[in-house]
């Protein structure tokens, strides 16, 4: 695996691991919680006010995110992208894996009869609430 692969693995887990259910104090909570992550990431640590929230102005009290993160050249990227997820209620007995990569497919594979050997061979495999789509997809950007 390449350093950025590894990166990218690294904070696709950290972030699907920190509840974001949509409406929950979780969900609100989690801009705070991501900005301190990032201000205290070797891209932040120095500049840690380049890292912000944004009230949304609702009722619940939820915020986005931004950071500023200065390159070389005048060109700028902006990426976009929400935190929310779906509540991982439809996972049953195995809901409290569902932000659990590892065991959550561990506890899959055993579901559907998979034998060790085919658990050590299935491959990458993104499993997860929010690891393919919400939270994680802003490590794809590192």
């Amino acid at each position: 695996m390449t350093d950025l692969a590894a990166r990218a693995e690294h904070w696709a887990i950290t972030l699907t691991r920190i509840p974001s259910v949509t409406g929950t104090p979780d969900e609100v909570g989690y801009a705070e919680t991501l900005c301190g992550l990032l201000r205290v990431s070797p891209a932040f640590r120095d500049r840690p006010d380049d890292v912000w929230t944004i009230p949304a102005g609702d009722r619940l009290g939820r915020a986005s995110v931004a950071a500023l993160l200065r390159g070389r050249g005048r060109r700028t990227v902006v990426l976009t992208g929400h935190f929310d997820t779906v509540t991982s209620a439809d996972y049953g007995d195995l809901q409290p894996l569902a932000t659990e990569p590892e065991p959550l497919k561990e506890a899959l594979l055993a579901g559907c009869g998979a034998t060790r050997a085919a658990r050590r061979s299935s491959g990458p495999w993104p499993t997860c609430r929010g690891r393919i789509s919400c939270p994680a997809r802003p490590a794809g950007h590192e």
